[in-house]
């Protein structure tokens, strides 16, 4: 009865510290693997960066935004606001179709999205 229980406990504490361990967009990667089933490993970046490929406004986990590069390049980025922190070697950058030379799209209207993404620093 004992043994059972703590290994009802031990079950359920080792569920919950997997699904806190979660790969989110922007964590540091080396290999898809490592970004779950649903990002991809951007190893371009500085230690690499995980994000979803091709996206649509409201697609993004909660911690991102959809980030149009134009070109039908769009992709869930980690979200931020100017005076946030990113991680070390990323800098908050305003989202290109939010800036001033671009204007904004049917995909990511400034208005409705987050507009800053965590991304390598210029």
């Amino acid at each position: 009865m004992i043994r059972s229980r703590i290994l009802a406990v031990a079950l359920v504490a080792a569920a919950g510290l997997g699904s806190a361990c979660s790969p989110v967009v922007g964590d540091k990667c080396e290999r898809n693997s490592q970004c779950g089933t649903t990002l991809t490993c951007d190893t371009t970046t500085q230690e690499g960066y995980c994000l979803k490929v091709g996206c649509r406004k409201g697609e993004c986990p909660p911690e991102a935004t959809c980030v149009d590069f134009g070109g039908d390049v769009r992709y869930c980025m980690r979200s931020c606001a100017p005076n946030d922190e990113c991680r070390e070697g990323l800098a908050c950058r305003p989202a290109p179709a939010c800036t001033e030379t671009a204007a904004p799209t049917s995909q990511a209207p400034c208005s409705e999205e987050r507009l800053s993404f965590c991304g390598v620093a210029p």
